[in-house]
């Protein structure tokens, strides 16, 4: 996400930041959009077990660019909640690790993360997109995004927030 020369900084949700400030953009964007064919009528929201709300419930696209590389997986049926989940907790394991792998479901693609250093270096079995992000990054942006999918999928679905499993989410 290259700024034009001389054009502020912006915050994540775009907005320049005002005059002084000196937050720089994150280079990592993560974002999701649920599929159109998931209907949450198939699934007891309340009351489904783990496994069943992080891989059957909330299929979609995921968004996950740094900078211009692009490794999303606009694919219609990826579990959003599955996949930033298992980015969150990929960016907490790496701080002490080399190298962490995301295995997608149902597929054999994969995101593969190395740090090197305070540097996490990521490609993808399906994108030729290489790219280097801090590990502070990483960390801040992973958080981020879970509490962000967390929010959204609450106010969308009120009856998630009665699932058990979903409520130990919100306090992560």
């Amino acid at each position: 996400m290259a700024r034009p020369p001389g054009a502020r900084p912006a915050f994540r949700d775009g907005t320049p930041a005002p005059s002084g400030v000196r937050k720089s953009p994150l280079m990592i964007t993560l974002d999701f959009k649920l599929s159109a064919e998931w209907h949450p009528y198939d699934i007891d929201l309340r009351t489904t077990d783990a496994l069943e709300l992080r891989y059957d419930a909330f299929l979609g696209d995921v968004v996950f660019r740094i900078d211009e590389h692009d490794f999303s997986a606009q694919w219609g049926w990826v579990p959003v909640l599955d996949f930033a989940l298992a980015l969150r907790t990929i960016a907490e394991r790496i701080a002490t690790s080399e190298h962490e792998l995301f295995e997608f479901t149902e597929s054999g693609a994969t995101i593969d993360f190395r740090r090197q250093g305070a540097l996490i270096t990521v490609s993808s079995s399906y994108s030729q997109a290489i790219a280097t992000v801090a590990l502070a990054e990483m960390t801040e942006a992973t958080a981020d995004h879970l509490q962000e999918v967390v929010a959204r999928l609450v106010k969308s679905y009120p009856a998630v927030a009665e699932n058990e499993f979903f409520a130990e989410l919100r306090q992560r």
